[in-house]
């Protein structure tokens, strides 16, 4: 063998090396790449869809009620945090309908801001 023939060989396997650690690096962060620009648990309005699937509970929950009228209580779901906002007929109905979302899954917290009405 020549001096010539093993620095190719070297050289190959250089880059045979330097090619496989590309190739590597290139598909182990494709993820982590792809994470951050669009999570898988978002939807593409930036709202979490775990957050939407809560919001449909909660109004399907406060439509089954009926001495609340769905339309004057708002729901908003912020990261696993309902806030209520509107008018119940009775304080009773307020804690009610507070007990009634914290039972859903995925419910942190409960900002109740209803007000009774009278």
């Amino acid at each position: 063998m020549t001096a010539y023939s093993n620095t190719a060989r070297l050289r190959r396997a250089g880059w045979a090396l330097s090619t496989a650690c590309a190739l590597t690096l290139a598909f182990a962060t494709a993820p982590v790449v792809a994470e951050s620009i669009h999570p898988q648990n978002e939807t593409l309005a930036g709202e979490p869809a775990g957050d939407a699937v809560l919001t449909t509970e909660i109004k399907a929950r406060l439509n089954d009620l009926e001495t609340i009228k769905s339309q004057q209580v708002s729901v908003d779901v912020n990261d696993g945090v309902v806030t209520l906002e509107g008018a119940v007929p009775s304080e009773a109905d307020r804690l009610a309908l507070e007990r009634e979302i914290k039972a859903v899954e995925g419910v942190k917290m409960v900002v109740n801001s209803l007000e009774v009405e009278g």
